[in-house]
């Protein structure tokens, strides 16, 4: 059976498909209003605010954005996660576009727990603002939790951060730090930066950078040190983070979903958030009730098991005994286990996930609001097709699976030599040819071994026209009969 589609035709399938199986997007915001008290009716404690606006006099309200935070979210966030959370934002492929806006922490097994997320029209100054101060009135105030925020360089986050928290510390990923430098020196300089736990070796590694590019040192000068690296860093949030992986891993595990109609998304993700060390080389010497002087013959640091901290700061940092600690601990002949800090212990982790997501009913057995329905925002549609793959950084690796036409060696047909193929040859030209191909036809291959190029001067054309000449009057003069005199066949 022979079937000729258009291009056309094949889109409009599968938009029609799209539509049976997901449902159409236009009419998904108008059961957002249903959908957020439904939610709220079957899992008491969630948090579903939405927001439209009117553009326009005597017509329907838009969807403007809406914040989602589920009850188990924010039980497993107080009682068992790190107080380290990521922000991001990432784009939405439907029809009507848009953003997600995620907040992102790491329970005690270093695993992502997503704590709320936000859909906006845009990612500016505005919609950063509204997300963050609609997450502190949610969570708590971020002095008292003590929250730490580690974020991308996203447009208007900086300045919404500045706004609402200047008090509170941040983090900046080093990634987009990194991604400034050139050269592998470079950039290998400046991660030896970022890994000093302490001000001292900070210093030297900064005085390093100085010497080897200027300008580089002066860029990361005006960064503030408490934001990027270890050296400054505070142990409140118990981890020695420095870049929003986090947030990355969550955006890359929701990208099935980015590109559904806004309550199928909101469902999937929903449904998937349902679902010793080396001491022997140290010695240690008590010098008092619980601190211990531990050395060999590279480095000396004292560690204070009441206060539960070294001075290489990797203990403060991670809430993890560092490998002087663990040797202070044996020698008072204890185990490391009881001085883990308490988000890595099984209670806390079972206080994460203790509370469950309720299941949603159907569509029809909904609580309906009463209130006038929302309907999608104004499309802002830019030229041509938009794209559906985010694009990669120069450094991220390639898909090992997939062979790239760049990988591909160009092999000419004509000459046999690599880097160029048949059009491109230049073997006539200069004389050089390799093995003729069999498959080739006589014609085509004497017409091309007898080629003369295009770029030939008119001096060396008229030059190879008269040793023609000479040679067809000389052809003559052989080929003559031998009774002929000879000065008529020389006219």
């Amino acid at each position: 059976m022979s079937v000729d589609l258009s291009i056309n035709q094949v889109y409009r399938a599968k938009r029609k498909a799209r539509e049976f199986i997901l449902g159409d997007e236009r009419l998904q915001y108008g059961k957002l209003r249903d959908y957020a008290k439904m939610i709220r009716v079957t899992d008491v404690g969630s948090t579903m605010i939405l927001q439209t606006e009117i553009t326009e006099p005597n017509t329907q309200p838009k969807f403007k954005r809406m914040f989602v935070r589920y009850n188990a979210q924010k039980v497993g966030f107080l009682g068992g996660c790190r107080p380290l959370v990521g922000l991001d934002g990432c784009h939405l492929k439907g029809k009507f576009g848009g953003h997600i806006l995620s907040a992102t922490a790491r329970d005690g097994n270093d695993n992502i727990f997503p704590v709320a997320l936000g859909v906006v029209k845009q990612e500016n100054k505005d919609s950063w603002v509204w997300f963050l101060q609609t997450f502190a009135d949610d969570i708590g105030k971020q002095d008292e939790l003590n929250l730490v925020f580690i974020l991308d360089r996203q447009e208007g986050l900086i300045p919404a951060m500045e706004t609402l928290f200047p008090t509170v510390e941040h983090r900046f990923c080093v990634k987009h730090i990194y991604n400034n430098f050139k050269g592998l020196e470079l950039k290998a300089a400046l991660w030896r930066c970022v890994a000093s736990t302490t001000v001292r070796e900070f210093e030297k590694r900064m005085q390093d950078m100085k010497e080897l590019d200027k300008e580089a040192w002066e860029y990361l000068a005006d960064i503030q040190p408490t934001q990027w690296t270890k050296s400054h860093f505070t142990p409140r949030a118990i981890s020695d983070c420095y870049v929003n992986n986090l947030s990355e891993s969550f955006n890359s595990i929701i990208l099935e979903a980015r590109d559904k109609p806004i309550i199928a998304m909101l469902e999937w993700i929903r449904k998937l958030e349902q679902l010793k060390v080396d001491f022997k080389s140290f010695s240690d010497v008590p010098l008092g009730c619980y601190i211990y002087e531990v050395d060999n013959e590279y480095e000396r640091h004292v560690v204070n098991l009441t206060r539960k901290c070294c001075t290489c700061r990797v203990w403060d940092l991670t809430g993890i005994p560092c490998k002087h600690g663990v040797a202070a601990i044996y020698k008072n002949l204890e185990k490391p286990e009881d001085y883990v800090h308490v988000c890595y212990r099984k209670d806390a982790y079972v206080a994460a996930y203790k509370e469950m997501i309720t299941p949603l009913p159907g569509q029809d057995e909904w609580v309906e609001t009463n209130q006038p329905a929302p309907v999608a925002p104004i499309v802002y549609k830019p030229p041509s097709r938009p794209p559906m793959k985010r694009k990669k950084d120069a450094n991220e690796p390639n898909n090992p699976y997939k062979v790239f036409r760049s990988y591909r060696l160009i092999k000419c047909g004509f000459c046999h030599k690599e880097g160029h193929n048949s059009r491109r040859c230049k073997a006539g030209i200069t004389g050089t040819r390799g093995t003729r191909n069999k498959h080739w036809p006589t014609k085509l291959r004497c017409n091309l071994s007898t080629s003369v190029s295009k770029s030939a001067t008119w001096a060396t054309t008229k030059e190879v026209c008269k040793a023609t000449t000479l040679v067809c009057k000389a052809t003559t003069l052989v080929c003559q009969p031998a009774n002929q005199p000879a000065s008529q066949s020389a006219t």
